[in-house]
This record gives C-alpha cells, sequence and structure tokens, in this order.
C-alpha cells in the first residue's frame, strides 16, 4: 500500500466499479490475498512501457498473475493490462491512479483473461 497516494482512484477489472481511495483499494487487496488460502501467486510483467513528463510518469505494462500450490504446481494463472499514473506526493512518488482490464469477447461477452486465449 505504500506505493500508492491516499488519495488513490482505480479502476479495477474485478467486482466493483471503482476505489476511490486506499482505504477502499485495501480492503480490496485484502480480499483478495485472503481468498488464496494455501496457495501462492507469483506477479509478473510483460511489455513494461514508461513515459515521464516531469512530475507525472505514465506505466503500462501486461500482469501475469500466476496462483501456484504448496509443491510448486502452477494451478492457473490470468493477465491483466495495467496503466500506472505516478506523480510525487510530498517529494515520494505515488501511483494516483491505476486502471487494470481484459478485453472482452464479442461474441460470448466473456473476459479474456490470456493473451494466448484467442
Amino acid at each position: 500500500m505504500n506505493l500508492y497516494s491516499p488519495d488513490i482512484k482505480v479502476f479495477d477489472a474485478w467486482e466493483v466499479w471503482a476505489c476511490d481511495h486506499a482505504e477502499s483499494w485495501r480492503g480490496m487487496i485484502g480480499d483478495w490475498f485472503g481468498s488464496l488460502g494455501d496457495e501462492r501467486v507469483r506477479v509478473s510483467f510483460d511489455e513494461v512501457r514508461t513515459l515521464w513528463g516531469g512530475e507525472l510518469t505514465l506505466l503500462t505494462a501486461i500482469v501475469t498473475y500466476a496462483r501456484f500450490a504448496e509443491d510448486d504446481k502452477n494451478l492457473r494463472a490470468l493477465q491483466n493490462r495495467l496503466t500506472w499514473a505516478i506523480r510525487r506526493v510530498n517529494g515520494v512518488a505515488r501511483i494516483v491512479h491505476e486502471h487494470t482490464s481484459m478485453p472482452v469477447g464479442l461474441d460470448d461477452k466473456k473476459a479474456i483473461l490470456s493473451r494466448r486465449s484467442r
């Protein structure tokens, strides 16, 4: 949570339309970690791109969340598109906006959770 500005605005791909501050985002993250049980998640970033403009930096990436069992078996994975807007807050770089998404199939209206799904 130290990465985020207290007034973070999050457009997450899951469950709620938006989180308007760090405390609501903390709740969403806590619920997600709590749902994992004994499983572990490895997070990796691909296609990371940044654009810097003085006090504001934009970062885009493809994020893969892979769940692993205690025996290190890969149980499943999903991918999100991620955008962060980062600016200095009291001299420290903080995420002030986060947006995650995934495309939705035109025919079946289902989320496409992997770049390799089609």
